[in-house]
């Protein structure tokens, strides 16, 4: 199979899920960059179900909330080119919640601390680098609107 037949595929994949995944307007997560025009789908599961799809909430962490996605352009490739002091929205049915860039960071895969759960409220993304070898850490504060 070449690349464009791939390429064909995977994106009537994700136009499919898409379509079964916005029929559930009220639990369909959403994650935001307003400054790029950037707007991914997230599903719920663990670190086992990241596909090619979708960006995927894992764990069941209260206080940071932890999601992770291939790099590819679907779902997280634009996050290499993420900023410090960029803001960045979750949004789940009516319900929007602010985050603002504090750290970025690429590290080994083994480190899963990233995973844990934190004292303060935090977004944290995950993303693979340097051709699966590394992670992209991005971590963002939660932006507490008055």
């Amino acid at each position: 199979m070449d690349c464009m037949q791939e390429e064909v595929i995977t994106t009537m994949t994700y136009q499919n899920q898409k379509s079964i995944l916005e029929q559930d307007s009220e639990n369909v997560v959403k994650l935001e960059i307003p400054e790029w025009d950037f707007e991914r789908l997230v599903k719920e599961g663990s670190v086992n179900q990241i596909d090619n799809s979708f960006a995927t909430m894992i764990g069941s962490n209260k206080s940071n909330i932890v999601i992770a996605g291939h790099d590819i352009p679907i779902v997280f490739h634009d996050l290499q080119r993420i900023t410090i002091g960029m803001k960045v929205y979750l949004k789940k049915g009516n319900k929007m919640i602010e985050y603002i860039v504090v750290r970025k960071e690429t590290v080994k895969p083994t480190e899963v601390q990233y995973l844990e759960e934190t004292e303060e409220e935090r977004l944290t993304l995950i993303t693979c680098t340097d051709y699966n070898q590394k992670r992209l850490i991005i971590i963002c504060k939660k932006n507490n609107i008055s």
